[in-house]
């Protein structure tokens, strides 16, 4: 296929999980807000044309979804609106959002801005002021995305989520440009410092610290999940509101990778309310399950992939239990999916957390310490094993 047909799938691609994970979770996050309060927004940083298309295809892109998404809590009875502010700095793609989001324009589509995200926030936090806000944050690769400059946003008082897309694989290649920095070439090495620049900022790492980790790295598998772990801890610092992070990484099938599929990008979810963290999760397995078997149905990728993320995340957080859990007095089922959530890789809906607690308890690797059937709240549990063998559960 072209060049230009490939490059039209693959955004195709990308596009389509995050458009899964937001027409699922904007709706929960508007209908759940919506409850208490007259106005929800959603704000779309980097809004691009609104749609996109390639010959006889023709796409809605995030902030149509969205928009429709609005029209139709509009049309309903429900007791409050869900109001959309869209970003596009390109001139030509602006001209299309505006075309495209016409209709929707000023009762749904407030504004778009023709302008940078950082130059537009200002105004988008004053229209905004105390009203719950859910931001996605989707730029192409590091520029425009200075942690230090987001702040206004992480900041936030009243109920704030952020759905940011990291290329931690595109970070790992602009971070290679340190061996660039000493060329002979004016143009290489300008280069270098403004591509090694933008993931700094965007990390809010000293350019130093960030050429070290580079260089310490054996391989950019380990350098990307440095770059992951390290902005993780930055939303939780105390320079945020944020009290849950989650990073859901997600896999692109290549024909050519014989053991595993490589890391396409990774969807950085941050919120304050530990629904959010819940809600946000079961919404990523949904999407992601169903994104694998109708982009791969063609091939033994969902299946695989289904059955890797079930069976080695069970194992994995089986072991986070025996192992984080083991020293605490007690935990809850509730403790686990805070924990697990956060801390591994592997996408486990809320119900399956609680089945594999409770079979745990079954073993007996776990008590159950309080009668009656279990909450996910309040019932206690204590790890009891010792000299467990890891993934004993996934083997029967």
């Amino acid at each position: 296929m072209p060049w230009s047909e490939r490059f039209f799938e693959q955004r195709r691609l990308t596009s389509k999980i995050k458009h899964l994970v937001l027409q699922r979770y904007v709706k929960e996050f508007a209908y759940h807000l919506g409850s208490v309060r007259p106005v929800v927004y959603y704000v779309d940083g980097f809004a691009g044309a609104g749609a996109y298309s390639h010959g006889s295809v023709h796409e809605d892109g995030s902030p149509l979804l969205i928009a429709r998404l609005a029209q139709q809590i509009r049309r309903s009875t429900k007791p409050f609106d869900l109001r959309c502010l869209n970003v596009e700095a390109s001139k030509k793609r602006f001209a299309s959002l505006q075309a495209s989001t016409e209709i929707f324009r000023p009762h749904i589509v407030e504004e778009n801005y023709h302008d940078s995200f950082v130059n537009s926030l200002p105004d988008i936090l004053r229209r905004v002021g105390n009203a719950p806000a859910f931001f996605f944050i989707d730029p192409f690769g590091a520029k425009g995305i200075a942690f230090k400059e987001l702040l206004p946003i992480f900041e936030r008082q009243t109920r704030t989520e952020v759905l940011i897309t990291l290329h931690t694989d595109g970070m790992a290649k602009k971070a290679g440009w340190f061996a660039h920095e000493d060329s002979d070439d004016l143009k290489r090495r300008e280069l270098a410092r403004e591509m090694t620049g933008h993931l700094a900022a965007a990390l809010d790492i000293p350019t130093e610290r960030l050429r070290q980790g580079w260089h310490d790295s054996s391989n950019t598998s380990i350098f990307e999940n440095r770059l992951l772990t390290y902005y993780l801890r930055k939303l939780l610092s105390g320079n945020t509101k944020f009290k849950y992070a989650k990073a859901f990484r997600v896999l692109y099938y290549r024909s050519d990778a014989i053991t595993e599929a490589p890391v396409c990008f990774h969807l950085v979810f941050a919120t304050q309310n530990e629904t959010g963290l819940f809600e946000m999760n079961d919404v990523m397995v949904d999407a992601l399950r169903a994104f694998y078997r109708d982009v791969y149905s063609d091939s033994f990728f969902p299946t695989f992939e289904d059955e890797y993320e079930r069976q080695v995340g069970r194992v994995a957080v089986e072991n986070e239990i025996l192992g984080k859990f083991r020293a605490k007095p007690s935990f809850t089922i509730d403790d686990v999916k805070r924990h697990c959530m956060q801390k591994t890789d592997f996408l486990l809906k809320s119900g399956e957390y609680r089945s594999l607690v409770i079979e745990l308890a079954r073993k007996p690797l776990v008590r159950k310490l309080d009668q009656g059937q279990p909450s996910n709240a309040k019932t206690r549990f204590k790890v009891v094993a010792i000299g467990h063998e890891p993934g004993l559960l996934s083997s029967d």
